[in-house]
């Protein structure tokens, strides 16, 4: 936990986010912001920019106390995204193992997650979770099953929180998998009902 944070965009509203909840008591949903809990110079971004991502940082925070620890979000979407992908690889399109576990860590470790994976920026967690999306949208395209839908609903659901361009590349997604399902003939009812699932997940 001794290697630090030196972006401008981290340290100075990521990271002061995370401290305003958990060392100032500063409740976002409720509570506007106020000298006592942030620097007031930082005010516009800290109140106003979307949260998904510091709120998870905050728990981390909360639980460890040592401000470094929050950035394992990072590491565990990364994770999550080398896992998925791999998985698709390996069991799905049948690749070595060799193969796919090279693909998936050139594709988990890709140059913007792993250039801030050691910060409080938000690009390599969007990043990750982009790559989360695409890989539940395979599983999405062969079989609806419960389980991938709600992988899908909790990855719209952080994507869109986590910064505002995110939601344009949920919505691409969304529609680019409806589109799909529609050209490989799916019914009316199971591409309704996954729109009606991603329209929810979306205003959540």
């Amino acid at each position: 936990y001794k290697i630090y944070d030196t972006t401008w965009d981290g340290i100075e509203y990521h990271q002061e986010t995370i401290l305003a909840i958990v060392d100032n008591g500063w409740k976002p949903l409720i509570q506007e912001l106020t000298p006592q809990n942030t620097d007031q110079g930082l005010t516009i971004w800290v109140e106003h920019y979307a949260k998904g991502s510091e709120i998870i940082s905050a728990t981390i925070y909360a639980v460890f106390h040592k401000i470094e620890t929050a950035k394992a979000i990072n590491l565990l979407f990364i994770l999550s995204s080398l896992f998925l992908s791999f998985d698709i690889l390996y069991r799905k399109l049948k690749l070595s193992i060799i193969h796919s576990f090279s693909i998936s860590l050139v594709v988990a470790f890709n140059p913007i997650s792993l250039s801030q994976m050691l910060t409080f920026c938000v690009d390599g967690v969007v990043a990750s979770l982009v790559i989360i999306f695409i890989c539940t949208s395979f599983y999405l395209i062969k079989n609806l099953k419960k389980q991938y839908l709600l992988v899908l609903i909790s990855t719209i659901c952080i994507l869109v929180n986590i910064k505002f361009t995110a939601i344009l590349y949920a919505v691409i997604g969304c529609i680019s998998i409806l589109l799909f399902l529609f050209v490989r003939k799916h019914t009316y009812k199971d591409i309704r009902n996954l729109a009606f699932v991603m329209m929810a997940s979306g205003l959540i």
